[in-house]
């Protein structure tokens, strides 16, 4: 696995989707999203 810092501006701006992961005590959920 590779993670980058999506939040410095240069790298945002050239990756096309993000993954988002969500979490609750309960259940956790992931999707792509474009950026």
């Amino acid at each position: 696995m590779v993670g980058i810092i999506s939040h410095v501006s240069e790298l945002k701006n050239r990756i096309p989707l993000v993954l988002e992961v969500k979490s609750d005590q309960y259940q956790s959920s992931t999707r792509f999203k474009r950026n």
